[in-house]
């Protein structure tokens, strides 16, 4: 209660009422998404939901990891985002700390497009953010632009340097050349993921067709990259080379971004019931690797399993019901290994986006 309401005046009442409702509001969503007993995927939920909380406190150096599962504070917001440290080369930049550049490339712009909200509002690529480590306020379109130079399609039998402009003769997922200036001198050029670029592209580009020109000479646009992308998806790829990849572990929800941008109908439109199939068929499977690799592998698949249960477009099939749901009964039944890291957001986030769609899933009416 705030220190101006007087206990029974009609502020305190209204005040009350507010906060009734917010508790009412979360309730309901914890409910929907909270593990159900006898639910296939619930024992799993039940554990990484408790191995969350219990890393809570830990995770909040990894903000946007801990954003998968945990609101942002604005103070943590701010203190995540001071540490970020900008390192240029000509017109191009690239997003990191002192420690070093960022993992994915554009994966700490789309953070600050996510959750910054200056002036209570949604951020947008013509604002400025101050970043402190550099003293400067940068346009978040500056970060923008230079992945647009930065992200090629791969040509195969050629080395990066080599490109030289082409462009590739079969599909080929694009990656990202980060290139800075090193504190000591030179130039330092280093290679990098691209699924949350592609994401930004299929999410925030106005015009797909829209063409630029890379670092390495080669005609670019949203809609090329895409749907390479989507045509590379299709291929069947041996799993170590895909992890070789991290973007591999994203495609759907970068796919299903870029199917909803096309046309719903006619030779322009994509199906996203082909992600479905071909996730079905060759990504579930994909899960019983290693230890190693297992929560890796396992928590994308739980979330992008959740980004296709929540796309109305798609339509499940009593055999393909029963699929998933065996697949998360044996999740269920399996008690190694056992659950840690930071990459377990994902699983929670997986689950909760399945739990939400869990009607789904349900089996069909006798």
């Amino acid at each position: 209660m705030s220190a101006g309401a007087k206990p029974g005046s009609r502020a305190s009442r209204v005040l009350a009422w507010l906060c009734a409702v917010v508790l009412a509001a979360s309730a309901a969503r914890a409910h929907e998404t909270a593990p159900a007993q006898g639910v296939p995927g619930a024992s799993l939920q039940a554990r990484a939901e408790s191995y969350a909380i219990s890393q809570q406190a830990a995770w909040r150096a990894d903000l946007p990891h801990y954003a998968l599962v945990f609101p942002i504070a604005a103070g943590d917001f701010d203190a995540y985002t001071a540490q970020l440290l900008l390192r240029f080369d000509g017109r191009d930049v690239v997003l990191g700390s002192a420690e070093g550049v960022e993992a994915h490339a554009g994966g700490l712009l789309a953070f600050l497009l996510a959750n910054w909200r200056p002036d209570s509002r949604a951020a947008a690529l013509t604002d400025r953010f101050w970043f402190a480590s550099n003293h400067s306020r940068v346009a978040l379109a500056q970060l923008y632009q230079s992945l647009e130079r930065q992200i090629f399609l791969p040509v195969p039998g050629r080395t990066t340097d080599a490109i030289d402009g082409r462009l590739p003769e079969t599909p080929q997922l694009a990656r990202v050349q980060l290139r800075y200036r090193a504190p000591t001198g030179g130039v330092v050029s280093q290679p990098s993921d691209a699924y949350s670029f592609l994401r930004l592209l299929a999410e925030r580009e106005s015009d797909l067709s829209r063409s630029w020109t890379n670092r390495l000479g080669q005609p670019l646009s949203a809609e090329l990259l895409l749907s390479q992308a989507w045509a590379y998806y299709g291929e069947r790829r041996e799993p170590a080379d895909e992890l070789a990849d991290h973007s591999n572990l994203h495609l759907v929800e970068v796919l299903l971004a870029f199917s909803r941008r096309r046309p719903t109908s006619g030779a322009q439109a994509l199906d996203p019931n082909q992600l479905k199939r071909r996730f079905l068929a060759v990504e579930l499977p994909r899960t019983d690797v290693s230890r190693d690799v297992w929560i890796l592998r396992v928590g994308h698949a739980l979330e992008s399993l959740g980004w296709l249960l929540e796309d109305a477009r798609v339509a499940w099939s009593a055999d393909e019901r029963r699929q998933v749901n065996d697949w998360l009964r044996r999740l269920d039944r399996a008690s190694e290994p056992a659950l840690a890291g930071v990459e377990v957001a994902h699983f929670v986030k997986g689950l909760r986006m399945i739990a939400a769609q869990r009607a789904k899933l349900a089996a069909p009416a006798p």
